[in-house]
This record gives C-alpha cells, sequence and structure tokens, in this order.
C-alpha cells in the first residue's frame, strides 16, 4: 500500500523545475551585474621591460529607485529608475559665457543704452546741439562716453565756459553744468570782433549780447602771455602726417586767451570823462584814446594816471589849435609833461 503521507511524484518534479529555474535566473542576475572586464594589452617599454596595465574599473551609476507601496497589504510596486543629474563646471561656465556675451551685446546695441538727450544747465547762448556737435554722443551708446575727454574738448572748442562739469548716469543720461562768462566789451578790428568778459577774456561774439562798450582798435588786444602751445598729445591737434582731427577753430582765433584787466578798467573810466557819443580808440602804439569831435585821434596811454593833468594838457593844445587855426590828424597825451601832435 502507498503511504499517504507520501509526496506526490508530480509535485517533486514541478519544485525541482523551479530551483533550477531560479538557479538559471541567479545565475544570469550576477552575469549582467559584474562588469565584463577586457583583456589587457600587455605594455612594452623600448628597454625590454615587460608590464600589464590594469584598466580602471568603471564606476556604475545606479539610477535613483522608488518603490509605491499598495494598500495595507504590504505589496509594494516598483517604479522605473530615474537617473541622477549632475550639473557640472563646465556647463556652469559655458552657461556664464553666454549670459555674459549677451549682457555685453546689449549695452552696445539696446536702445535702452544710446543717449538721446543731453541734459544742460547754466548755459545761455550755448545750447546742447552745439556742445553735441564737439562731443557727437548723441544717439551713441552711453559706453563710449568718456566724461574726462568730453570736458577736455568742450573747454578748447568753447573757451567761454568755465566750471564744466560733466555726469553720466545709466542707462543714458547724459548732464552738463557750466557757468558761461558774459561779454562787457566789444574789440572790434577791420577784420574780426572780440569780445571780452570782466576778467578780460576772450570770447568768441555768439548770438545777441546786447549793450556793449565798443573800442575801435587798428590792432588785435593785447594779451597778458603769448598763446599757449598745444600739445603734441591734444586730440585736437593735426600731426605731420595729416592724421588726427585739426586744432580747434578757438585756439586758431585765439580765443580763451586773457586781455590785461587794467586795460578794460581803463576803457570804462575814460568813459566817464568823455561826452556819451564819443567813440572810444585803440593804437597799438599809443594805447587807448578816443575821437574828438574836431575830427582828430587823441590817444592817453593803456593806463588813466595822471588822467587829470593829461586831460589839461589836451585842453591847453586845442586852445593852441583854434588860435592858430590847425587841424592835426593825431594829438598824444601819453605822457602829461611832453605832449605832441601829428598834422
Amino acid at each position: 500500500m502507498r503511504n499517504a503521507t507520501s509526496i506526490p511524484r508530480a509535485t517533486l518534479v514541478r519544485e525541482r523545475q523551479k530551483q533550477q529555474t531560479e538557479e538559471k535566473i541567479k545565475r544570469t542576475t550576477r552575469a549582467i551585474q559584474q562588469p565584463v572586464q577586457k583583456a589587457t594589452t600587455p605594455m612594452v617599454s623600448r628597454r625590454g621591460m615587460y608590464a600589464a596595465a590594469y584598466p580602471a574599473m568603471p564606476k556604475q551609476t545606479k539610477g535613483r529607485q522608488y518603490n509605491y507601496a499598495i494598500g495595507a497589504t504590504g505589496a509594494e510596486v516598483r517604479l522605473p529608475a530615474i537617473s541622477s543629474i549632475h550639473i557640472g563646471w563646465r556647463f556652469l561656465s559655458f552657461f556664464l559665457g553666454i549670459f555674459c556675451l549677451a549682457g555685453i551685446y546689449l549695452l552696445f546695441n539696446s536702445a535702452e543704452f544710446r543717449v538721446n538727450q543731453i541734459q544742460t544747465s547754466g548755459l545761455l547762448r550755448l545750447t546742447a546741439a552745439d556742445l553735441n556737435a564737439v562731443m557727437k554722443i548723441q544717439g551713441e551708446s552711453i559706453i563710449w562716453m568718456d566724461a574726462n575727454q568730453a570736458k577736455q574738448d568742450l573747454s578748447i572748442a568753447f573757451p567761454e565756459l568755465k566750471d564744466i562739469q560733466i555726469s553720466v548716469e545709466f542707462p543714458n543720461q547724459v548732464k552738463i553744468s557750466a557757468f558761461e562768462r558774459q561779454p562787457v566789451l566789444l574789440w572790434q578790428t577791420e577784420k574780426q570782433a572780440y569780445w571780452m568778459d570782466q576778467e578780460g577774456v576772450l570770447i568768441p561774439p555768439r548770438g545777441e549780447a546786447g549793450d556793449l562798450l565798443t573800442i575801435q582798435a587798428s590792432a588785435a588786444p593785447p594779451l597778458v602771455a603769448s598763446p599757449q602751445v598745444v600739445s603734441a598729445s591734444s586730440p585736437l591737434l593735426t600731426t605731420e602726417d595729416g592724421k588726427g582731427a585739426q586744432i580747434s577753430v578757438a585756439q586758431l582765433q585765439g580765443w580763451g586767451e586773457t586781455v590785461d584787466p587794467v586795460m578794460i578798467d581803463a576803457a570804462y573810466q575814460l568813459m566817464a570823462f568823455l561826452p556819451p557819443s564819443s567813440q572810444i580808440l585803440y593804437n597799438q602804439t599809443h594805447g587807448l584814446g578816443w575821437k574828438a569831435e574836431q575830427g582828430w585821434d587823441v590817444f592817453v596811454g593803456l593806463t588813466l594816471n595822471d588822467i587829470n593833468y593829461k586831460l589839461n594838457a589836451y585842453q591847453a593844445l586845442v586852445e593852441k589849435f583854434t588860435r592858430e587855426g590847425k587841424n592835426p590828424s593825431m594829438v598824444s597825451i601819453e605822457f602829461a609833461t611832453r605832449p605832441y601832435y601829428r598834422e
């Protein structure tokens, strides 16, 4: 009789097959997980020494795994692995380089950084357009604005400006403040008209200045010092080979030079001794004077020292001319003790 507790043969066969299948799966899994080592290539040196190089084992990167629990049964579902993302320094450097290039391009080409208006303060006869004709910054990128160079160019091109201050503000603001000299005297020659301020600085005539004391001169005004020599490094100088910008017109005509303020004061004081309609004269040899009613020219020198004695001497000469019926062309009372005249 068969033992009732014995296991059926079919059950034993199925268990044996199951064990064999599990062992095959385990062997296959171990074969997949173990890295395949390549055959090493022997290294032979020229000296005859023989050595074998063993390559480093590649580092295996395992993806991050997630298990999802199903209810309270304890069963879990394994979700697909997600590979870890590592941002290296090379990628970060490349991103920063692209960002910097884009920023530089915007600074030089974006309309937000282009100067569209120059704000000025302290100007009377000059305008922002006059200043921009020298600086040439209108419509250009604010990056090209050099405040120190612009200040130097403006002081040379416009000698009537002093205390020039230039401020550059992002994104596109340029502010210029300056004091514009006011003319008090007009020095008129046959070829040129000069304006002078209270300090004796020659400034070019621009616009209207109102009624000015006018001196009819036979020569340019005498300067306190010789004209300044323009340095070879000046941006407004033309080099010998013809390259570079030209010298400023203001420098060529003597604008910005200084006349002795004593002579300006003497001209105003002389007007106090003359009739209102008298015309003040200047001669390079005899100094200041005026046009007498009789038609001749009278000169008193460059200063009004001893002016009362000089006027008394002149009055004596006028009486002499009346008695003798003379009509000279010029009378000089530069020296009160030695007046003379020229017929």
